[in-house]
This record gives C-alpha cells, sequence and structure tokens, in this order.
C-alpha cells in the first residue's frame, strides 16, 4: 500500500500518537516515510482493517546487508490499535511482513525497539527473533533482534 494512502496516513498518525503516548521522552516530530522507502523492491506497508477500520499497520524496508551478506530487510513502524491488542493481530501482520520481505529477496528481517513495549517484545520472541547487537545508530530503540528466514 502507498505510504500516502490515507488509510496508511491515518495508521502512521495513530502508531506517532501512540508512541508518543508511551514514550513521552521520544521526539514527537517524526516525518512520515516516503513512498520510496516501502514501494517494491525497496520495501512494502500494509495496513490492517477490520469491518472498514484501520488497525494496524506496519513496513519493511531494505537495508544494507547483514555482517554475513544476507539480503535485509528491516520492519519499521508496526502498530497495533490499543482497542484490539492481544487478539493476534500483531502476529499476523508480522507473518505477514515477513512473509512479504521473502517475495522481495531477503533472508533476515531485523528491527529494533525500546524495552517499554513488553508486549511487543514477548511478541517477537515467541515469534523466534533472537536479540543481536545493535543494526544501526538509532538512538531511541533498548533492543535490536533478528530473524533468519530461510
Amino acid at each position: 500500500m502507498d505510504v500516502e494512502s490515507p488509510a496508511a496516513r491515518y495508521a502512521l498518525s495513530r502508531y506517532f500518537s501512540d508512541r508518543a503516548a508511551f514514550m513521552p521522552w521520544m521526539p514527537t516530530d517524526i516525518p512520515f516515510p516516503p513512498t520510496s522507502e516501502f514501494t517494491p523492491p525497496g520495501g512494502e506497508f500494509v495496513v490492517g482493517e477490520i469491518d472498514d477500520a484501520v488497525v494496524a499497520c506496519g513496513g519493511i524496508r531494505r537495508i544494507p546487508d547483514s555482517p554475513a551478506g544476507l539480503v535485509r530487510y528491516e520492519a519499521k513502524d508496526v502498530w497495533v490499535d490499543s482497542s484490539i491488542r492481544g487478539q493476534g493481530l500483531g502476529r499476523r501482520l508480522m507473518a505477514e511482513l515477513e512473509v512479504r520481505a521473502v517475495g522481495l529477496g531477503a533472508r533476515e528481517i531485523v528491527l529494533d525497539t525500546h524495552e517499554v513495549l513488553e508486549a511487543a517484545m514477548k511478541m517477537y520472541v515467541a515469534l523466534g527473533y533472537e536479540s543481536v547487537p545493535p543494526y544501526n545508530d538509532n538512538p531511541n530503540p533498548t533492543h535490536w533482534f533478528a530473524k533468519s528466514l530461510g
């Protein structure tokens, strides 16, 4: 989905709003990602809807290959509406992002997150993500994860 679409803009706005509520010390002037970042083959963006209501989003974007030379994509802007968390939508969203990453040639998917997002971190571990050293210089996360995609 185009990140400029109304559904994607709405989802990203909600993601940024929720992020500010959970982590008020984080910057709030976050720019929307450029369309090119989530356009194949550089990436993709997904919006989840239930009964025509936007309730989730997430994207993958191509980043430099892993130190082992694996084609790597990063999961970004993963959000599930608080009213439906705990119902498995986050797991389904991550599975969809992984499928799309594989479709673009990924052999590894990575993500960064903050320790205050305990439920998300537990979900990532339950989905097979393993803790790795920082793969980027983002000053905001406290944890970095990776998962082999075959």
